[in-house]
């Protein structure tokens, strides 16, 4: 802020005083509960469970659905960083606070680990968000459906009937079946791994004269086929057919009786009503006459996709015309499409279905893909339609495909978080509150202890200083601490492995004497400039890259925005701090300051850079954080926040229960 002129005629001075608006009334002593904290940020309890044993899964949480359609009709995910992202435990579990903005009401919970729903919407409810698969896959499981005389091609069987979406009403209604965890991590790792249209490439044994993606019956059995995953933009049927393993079809006019599986299944989940993860059919065997539960030794069991032949919604039939395409596991050259598809006589990713592992362990569980393109301009990832297949009787299957090997090193799985903060610089005394004085903009990336999902190996900051409205000489700087239930958790430098700042301005400050930590302090502090007005003046931005020892430092510890300030009048000296409310000053402050003037802080209450309300009981701040906003517009010098941002006024009544987002919508 613009320091005031000083007048020497103190008559004047009073005289400009009583007609100041005193932005302050003495108020009786009071505790940390009785002062606004200005937090635009919240912690949530979060609780997952997606009920599985030894399986790890990386998780993440939006603010919208992160599947969209892109222009080419492909449903894709989001570029967009998640709001949360991190490690389950080993046990798929997530039982951990967790910091958002106070402006999230709701979520998408999103994983691509095979077998696991989502994206699921979920909502924050008193103060926690909670997920558990199974639960949720049983209430799914018991949700009705209508039937009703829905047409499909004549040269097709069916196993019962379907409600407008495609959800079969014949899917069992229990699932007896445990899905091993290294199977689970296996077939994920190999999608991990690959790049689109790159299957082929990787994995020829797959494709060719003889692709073994058949399975053939040494044993009588019961067979499932469940659903796992789809990232398919079409609406695609799924089925099978059979034959004596002697006598295997040479043409698509000698496949007889085609099953039709699953009516459905596609990318574009809307809700309960549909085929979800985890649902299962039970294959039937035609004998040319009726259905038997159980497929004899020596028969084999072809598979087929239909590209987008099922018609949702009012009309809910399934069709094969000169808009679809059906593909089959037996024979790549069986493949029906028209003429507006003729480039896939040539398409060298023309074998579809895709047996892709057989489990050891179990000797009954394969896995079977799809990959359902139509177009040129779509790429094969094979991951259009995903099952288990689940042949009951263990070593049923006569020469089942081999487990292929799997390498390569996880990605480094980090969540990112960004804000402003904004300052005020006249502390202790009242300021215009026009919360301009140091304005800086704040990025960072926390890498997560994959065998700890709650404890931080490394965190990559960037500062970006935005705004001066001070005319005084004004550094920042910032502890590694975190505030937590209103407990202040604090970074020690010997929990740090190392640490370096970098910036091309070449700035740096004088309170570090050289050193990545400034010295003096028993809390891991770093001033990153003495001088906004240098730092603006060449652009500065500043990388801090942080990593911690041992198994690293524990999340709260760390917990964003840290415990940022200023320091006033930096060439005046190094003692006067202003921080956000309830932050504490750290080892080189002048805490004589404190509890003077208009700020009201007092130690032996916990409380610090907190004041009284103005006569109109409105509190303002000394510093805030935007919790996820950048590109903050200013307030005019001298216009208070409040008069800009009208909301602001509001979300301060409000106890910040609504007007969550007030700095979104300045006047």
């Amino acid at each position: 802020m613009k320091a005031l002129s000083v007048l020497c005629m103190g008559i004047v001075a009073l005289a400009l005083q009583s007609c100041e608006k005193d932005l302050y009334q003495p108020q009786e002593e009071k505790s940390t509960n009785d002062f606004f904290d200005f937090a635009t940020a919240k912690d949530v309890q979060l609780n997952i469970d997606f009920g599985f044993k030894d399986y790890q899964v990386v998780f993440e949480l939006y603010e919208e659905n992160p599947i969209t359609q892109n222009a080419g009709g492909e449903y894709v995910k989001t570029d967009k960083e998640p709001l949360f992202r991190s490690y389950t435990t080993a046990q798929s579990t997530y039982e951990h606070e967790i910091n958002l903005s106070s402006s999230v009401k709701e979520v998408y919970l999103y994983s691509d680990y095979v077998g696991i729903s989502g994206p699921v919407k979920l909502s924050v409810t008193d103060g926690k968000i909670s997920f558990n698969q199974k639960e949720y896959l049983s209430q799914v499981g018991t949700r009705a459906v209508t039937t009703g005389g829905h047409i499909y091609p004549d040269a097709y069987k069916t196993l019962g009937d379907w409600n407008a979406n495609g959800r079969p009403d014949y899917l069992k209604s229990e699932r007896k079946y445990d899905i091993p965890s290294k199977y689970l991590n296996t077939i994920s790792k190999m999608y991990s791994e690959l790049k689109a249209d790159s299957f082929p490439v990787k994995y020829p044994q797959y494709f060719g004269e003889n692709p073994r993606t058949d399975i053939h019956l040494i044993k009588e059995s019961e067979v499932d086929l469940i659903f796992l995953y789809s990232g398919a933009a079409y609406n695609n049927v799924v089925g099978y057919y059979t034959y004596p393993t002697n006598n295997p079809p040479k043409s698509r006019a000698e496949i007889t009786d085609p099953v039709i599986a699953f009516p459905r299944i596609t990318a574009t989940f809307k809700g309960d009503n549909e085929v979800n993860y985890g649902q299962q059919v039970q294959l039937k065997y035609w004998n040319g006459t009726e259905f038997k539960d159980k497929f004899p030794a020596g028969v084999s069991i072809g598979w087929f996709i239909v590209s987008d032949a099922f018609r949702p919604y009012s009309q809910a039939r399934i069709v094969e015309d000169e808009t679809t395409a059906t593909f089959y596991s037996t024979d790549a050259t069986f493949a029906r499409y028209q003429a507006g598809h003729e480039f896939l006589s040539k398409d060298i990713f023309t074998q579809r279905p895709v047996a892709l592992l057989h489990d050891p362990e179990s000797q009954h569980m394969i896995s079977l893909c799809w990959e359902d393109r139509m177009s040129k301009d779509l790429s094969c990832n094979y991951y259009d339609a995903v099952f288990f297949i689940n042949v009951i009787e263990a070593n049923a299957l006569e020469n089942p495909p081999l487990e292929p090997p799997v390498t390569g090193e996880d990605s480094d799985i980090y969540t990112s978080y960004q804000g402003t903060l904004i300052f005020e610089d006249l502390w202790p005394a009242k300021g215009d509150f026009d919360m301009n004085d140091l304005v800086i903009e704040y990025r960072s990336k926390h890498y997560i202890n994959k065998l700890d999902p709650y404890y931080v190996v490394k965190i990559e900051d960037e500062f970006i200083p935005k705004h001066d409205g001070a005319t005084f000489t004004n550094g920042f700087g910032f502890q590694y601490a975190g505030l937590f239930n209103n407990e202040t958790y604090v970074t020690k430098a010997s929990d740090i492995a190392s640490i370096k700042v970098e910036t091309a301005s070449g700035i740096t400050s004088k309170f570090m004497n050289g050193q990545n930590l400034e010295p003096g302090q028993t809390t891991a502090t770093v001033i990153l400039f003495d001088n906004l007005k240098d730092a603006l003046g060449k652009d500065a931005v500043f990388n801090v890259t942080t990593e911690f020892n041992g198994r690293g430092i524990y999340d709260r510890h760390v917990r964003p925005p840290y415990n940022p300030f200023i320091i006033v009048k930096t060439n005046e000296g190094r003692g006067r701090e202003v921080h956000l409310p309830n932050r504490l000053p750290t080892s080189l402050a002048d805490t004589s300051l404190l509890g003077t003037s208009h700020d009201k802080s007092d130690p032996s209450k916990g409380l610090y850079y907190v004041s009284d309300p103005d006569n109109e009981g409105l509190q303002y701040p000394f510093a805030a954080y935007l919790s996820n906003k950048t590109d903050f517009y200013c307030s005019p010098e001298t216009t208070p926040v409040d008069v800009t941002y009208p909301d602001f006024e509001k979300w301060v009544r409000s106890n910040g229960s609504y007007y969550t987002t007030w700095f979104n919508n300045p006047r």
